[in-house]
């Protein structure tokens, strides 16, 4: 008979994956609900996704950052704030982080949204150019294959999502060393670290802005955080600190009767 192992990427709630042989589950988070639901310890396996760092660390000096951005149409003279997801409502939050925005000086920063399109995009934009500065956000739907290239250029990365799986994105604005501005929770404090700055409270207004404003003030603290960001991701997401792991996973599958 053969033996079924599921990643539970999406996540699924534990009560969908008791069938499985063996299921891996990649936070902390996951795996308390798994036990608490009375799946077999044994057979749960804690190992967060990995990622090939290397394309996403590539850093440009200034006049290669002003280069790229003239190719993606982006302006050369302000920060560059970066979010990258879904372009929706009901989970990302598109529309509070146009909200948050709009509390921003457009002559000192960029809003760049990067994302796929859907049913609720169209009413995220409309917000947008109902409260912002026709020249002081965009909107894009970008191949994987070049999202290196749009990391690159960004100054911050800003996700407004109160609950998540384990997106990749976090990894990959990690992995590119960039200062991150996400909502504080169980997930993020154990995939950012407890003390990282970048950690605020997403449901309570201005506390997003004002910690863009503190950032851009302080750049000591903003390079600090930036470099401490992509050290974590390297340390503990990269595939060549996972792969012993994962075979580790597979050998005690494969020998278990």
């Amino acid at each position: 008979r053969f033996k079924l192992l599921f990643c539970n990427g999406g996540p699924l709630l534990p009560a969908q994956y008791m069938r499985y042989d063996y299921v891996q589950v990649q936070t902390p988070e996951q795996l308390r609900d798994g036990l608490e639901a009375g799946y077999p310890e044994p057979n749960l396996f804690l190992i967060p996704p990995g990622l090939n760092c290397k394309p996403f660390t590539r850093k440009l000096d200034g006049e290669a950052v002003q280069s790229q951005r003239r190719i993606w149409n982006l302006p050369t003279d302000r920060s560059l704030i970066l979010s990258v997801g879904a372009v929706n409502m009901s989970h990302k939050r598109m529309d509070w982080l146009v909200q948050e925005f709009s509390r921003l000086d457009p002559s000192q920063f960029f809003l760049w949204i990067v994302g796929q399109m859907d049913t609720e995009t169209e009413e995220v934009k409309q917000l947008a150019a109902t409260l912002l500065q026709p020249n002081s956000y965009k909107f894009d739907t970008v191949p994987y294959a070049q999202m290196p290239q749009v990391y690159t250029i960004a100054d911050y990365f800003v996700l407004c999502s109160l609950t998540e799986g384990l997106p990749r994105v976090y990894l990959e604005a990690m992995s590119a060393g960039l200062p991150i501005i996400v909502n504080q929770s169980s997930l993020t404090e154990w995939v950012l670290e407890s003390d990282n700055l970048g950690l605020v409270n997403m449901q309570q207004s201005g506390t997003l802005s004002d910690k863009i404003l503190y950032f851009e003030s302080n750049p000591t603290a903003r390079n600090q955080q930036a470099q401490s960001n992509q050290l974590t991701a390297k340390a503990r997401f990269d595939w060549s600190s996972l792969c012993d792991q994962y075979l580790e996973m597979y050998d005690q599958i494969l020998h278990r009767k």
